[in-house]
């Protein structure tokens, strides 16, 4: 007997789902910075050690002290004053921190796990202390509350063999992707899976389904959320819906092929359009879905992903929103340079042979817009006519050059740090600030849709039981 082309496929599918789980798998880092990890040694280390042992672990692309050059020298005036200079200075506060006593190093995201072998190298061999503020933790917590709510759905579907082959592959979709808003979406996918399994085996099943808000608006909302969490959470979303859809056929054919052993065969009465999705029990057991969810946005105001993981008496650079800063709740002096106080420093260097040196002139201070203008002259036949010509004016276009300018400076600038974070921001000492990565915000966002889902379901049922007691009484 040879086996099915159809069957030859599913399998197929499934098993390369289940590889792709695995070699796609991510586990969540605590960071402050995007793109880099911060390395802390106490300064008892000198900074050449330490670039030793993070090289002989394998990190490349290391931002240190001694790294550091001038990232911009006007071939005019190549000597300028120290309060135009002020920039070079500031900027070296991002290599210590605030007591002095701990050389930071900002190392690659890429080389995270380098990172923490060559720190414990450094430690065991030099006695000395240090840290890293990415900690890889696995989040058990996120894929528990997701296998509880695959067993809570199982023990009470009426056909719990449908709804666990339909659903088996998001709680290791979860397991694979271990982020709070996965799971959140997860519960959805398992609750429109409990709603559809009902009309499992019926006729029109498929076409009721796809008209069916019960069923349509959680299974929507988790695979918008699983697209946006992580590029590999879309390409595993993809690859569990076809498991998912392979593993229904599979059944089918295996209960198809059982009925036919039979002497007689069994016949639903009733089609799918004549049962109905959401009634009392479905609409608790949706009630009930807001638990795990409740419970899954508690864990992650709660987690630690708004704070670094590293030692919390260290007192680091950390990136704050800007209003804080605007609002005066922390002094400006308090403040490391960003790129915009990057951009302003270009902005005086190149500027300044062509500024009146008896003149005052405000070099601290430049918005979009500002330009410097020449003054040229021409000999014409009726005299010397005069005009203007702008050099240079600072706008995106400027902004844009000075990146590019970066860009050769080399891996170990700050300024290919600073160039890399997010705009808006302002960078103090501090003991906890935004964490990089995946946003925490976005993260809340996805978390809270997923609230609104089940509450939607119910508004939904709430409303049309209220319009079919009206339509009775009339």
């Amino acid at each position: 007997m040879s086996v099915p082309k159809t069957t030859i496929v599913s399998a197929a599918v499934i098993f390369l789902t289940f590889l792709l789980y695995f070699f796609l798998r991510s586990i969540p880092v605590a960071q402050i910075w995007k793109s880099y990890n911060v390395v802390y040694v106490e300064n008892t280390v000198d900074e050449e050690t330490v670039l030793r042992y993070l090289s002989e672990s394998g990190c490349s692309g290391v931002i240190s002290l001694g790294s550091q050059t001038v990232p911009f020298v006007s071939d005019i005036t190549p000597v300028v004053p120290g309060s135009v200079n002020s920039y070079l200075t500031e900027r070296l506060a991002y290599f210590t921190d605030y007591s002095n006593q701990y050389r930071l190093f900002y190392v690659p995201k890429s080389s995270g796990s380098q990172a923490v072998r060559a720190l414990e190298n450094l430690s065991r061999e030099r006695d000395a202390v240090s840290g890293i503020d990415g900690k890889q933790q696995y989040p058990w917590l996120v894929f528990v509350i997701t296998a509880c709510v695959f067993l809570f759905f199982s023990f009470i579907s009426k056909n719990s063999r449908a709804f666990m082959v339909s659903s088996v592959f998001v709680v290791f979709l979860s397991a694979s992707q271990p982020f709070y808003p996965v799971a959140a979406a997860s519960v959805l996918y398992m609750l429109s899976s409990y709603l559809a399994q009902q009309v499992w085996n019926r006729k029109k099943a498929r076409h009721v389904l796809s008209r069916n808000l019960y069923f349509l608006i959680p299974l929507s909302i988790s695979i918008i959320i699983f697209s946006i969490v992580t590029w590999q959470c879309a390409v595993l979303m993809v690859f569990t819906l076809a498991s998912s859809y392979f593993a229904v056929r599979l059944l089918l054919d295996l209960e198809a092929f059982i009925e036919s052993k039979r002497p007689f065969k069994f016949v639903k009465i009733f089609s799918a359009r004549q049962i109905k999705i959401m009634y009392d029990r479905t609409a608790f057991h949706t009630l009930v879905c807001l638990v795990p969810l409740i419970v899954i946005l508690a864990a992650f105001l709660l987690s630690a992903r708004f704070a670094p993981a590293g030692d919390t008496s260290i007192t680091l650079p950390l990136p704050v929103d800007e209003s804080m800063v605007k609002d005066s709740s922390i002094h400006s002096k308090a403040c490391l340079p960003v790129m915009k106080d990057y951009y302003r420093w270009v902005w005086n260097i190149k500027t300044f042979p062509y500024r009146s040196l008896n003149e005052s002139s405000d070099l601290s201070s430049v918005e979009d817009g500002d330009c410097v203008e020449i003054l040229r002259y021409e000999s014409t036949e009726e005299g010397i006519k005069t005009s203007s010509s702008k050099v240079f004016t600072y706008d995106a276009e400027f902004r844009k050059v000075c990146d590019t300018e970066i860009d050769g400076l080399g891996e170990g600038a700050i300024e290919t740090f600073l160039k890399k974070q997010e705009n808006g921001i302002a960078v103090v000492y501090g003991n906890k600030g935004k964490s990089s990565g995946q946003t925490d915000s976005v993260s809340l966002v996805l978390i809270l849709l997923c609230l609104l889902g089940p509450v939607v379901l119910l508004l939904i049922y709430s409303l049309s039981r209220k319009g079919i007691s009206k339509s009775e009484g009339n």
